[in-house]
């Protein structure tokens, strides 16, 4: 059987194995990137480690020459004398954050873990600036996705893969009718056009495999049961397809009512549709500028008698009103030679101005 050690070689073994102990901790204490150091009774750091130059600039012999609210932000010392006290009074262990001053004048966010133990807070800080900072510009982007969100005038959506609203903006009661609490966890096929509803599906299945740009229009039922067109851009994000559809409807409506117009002033031309070059030249001409006015605007007499005169192959001319506004076909174009195209809608004797004297006793007896 081995004997004992004499109690000498013990404590010999475990004041060497303290020492490695010992020697390790320091080792930790000089290359922590984290702030450790001893806080006593008045508020003082005691001791601090290389970290506090690293992270804030500062020397140990600053660090423990000041009281440590003295570098903390203003706005944080109340709650950090706070949490110290709870630490003083025996609470195991505290976990809180505040702002320490750089040697720079800038302000550092750190996060704290402090245990009391015989008089002393052991304190650990990390640094978590880059965190704090880049979890302020996330809740920056949000507010702004969020108020984005809230007064678009544009319909603001996301849908499950499975086609129900998950989020619906406030434009959907304002364009549609439709509340929030109304629209959450229903098919948007419900509120389709039936017309559009198959077009609708096959753009939705494909968002999935890439982003609408191509705005795609199709028609929404409002609550009160007609439907308002919107044209729509969306992409797929996680498991939500986000979409943005701007109303288009008064678009439309006013692109048709343009066409009903266009309809009606063609039709309304139907008596100049003859192919010569000078029945051409009528439609096209700007009549605004003359004292006949638009073509449209011509009293039914005058349309058909020059309807008569394009029509004809023989030349011909029609003189309208007291001053005898001339308008002629294309054969009395070539009559006219150089005074043609700029005699359309002139005054008869004005075109033939040279000759005024010798026909204007022949127009006086016509009238």
């Amino acid at each position: 059987m081995r004997e004992r050690q004499p109690k000498s070689s013990v404590n010999k073994a475990l004041d060497a194995r303290g020492a490695v102990l010992s020697a390790r901790r320091s080792s930790i204490w000089q290359v922590s990137p984290d702030l450790l150091g001893t806080v006593n009774l008045e508020g003082y750091f005691e001791t601090a480690n290389p970290a506090w130059m690293t992270v804030l600039g500062w020397t140990e012999a600053e660090v423990t020459s000041v009281s440590l609210l003295e570098l903390v932000h203003p706005d944080d010392v109340e709650r950090t004398r706070e949490q110290a006290t709870l630490t003083q009074q025996g609470k195991p262990a505290i976990k809180f954050t505040n702002r320490y001053r750089r040697k720079n004048g800038t302000y550092c966010w750190i996060s704290w873990v402090g245990v009391a133990e015989d008089g002393v807070i052991f304190c650990s800080g990390r640094d978590i600036t880059a965190e704090v900072e880049q979890a302020e510009q996330l809740a920056a982007v949000r507010r702004e996705r969020d108020t984005a969100w809230a007064v678009s005038q544009d319909l603001l959506v996301a849908v499950a893969r499975d086609g129900t609203f998950a989020s619906v903006n406030t434009a959907w009661t304002k364009l549609l009718g439709w509340a929030e609490d109304e629209l959450l966890g229903r098919m948007f096929t419900e509120l389709n056009h039936p017309d559009d509803l198959e077009n609708a599906l096959a753009v939705f299945a494909n968002v999935s495999l890439a982003p609408l740009s191509i705005p795609f229009e199709h028609r929404l039922r409002h609550r009160d049961g007609s439907y308002r067109w919107f044209a729509w851009t969306a992409a797929l994000a996680g498991e939500l397809i986000y979409g943005n559809g701007r109303d288009t409807t008064a678009e439309r409506e006013n692109a048709a009512a343009m066409q009903a117009a266009e309809d009606v002033l063609r039709n309304s031309l139907a008596f100049l549709a003859g192919t010569g070059a000078v029945a051409r030249a009528m439609r096209e001409a700007d009549w605004s500028v003359s004292p006949l006015g638009h073509p449209q605007q011509w009293p039914q007499s005058l349309r058909s008698v020059v309807n008569l005169v394009l029509g004809s192959a023989l030349p011909m001319f029609v003189a309208w009103g007291p001053s005898l506004h001339t308008v002629y076909n294309h054969a009395y174009g070539e009559i006219m030679g150089a005074k043609h195209p700029a005699g359309m809608g002139e005054p008869f004797l004005d075109i033939w101005n040279e000759i005024r004297d010798a026909l204007a006793p022949m127009v006086r007896r016509v009238l």
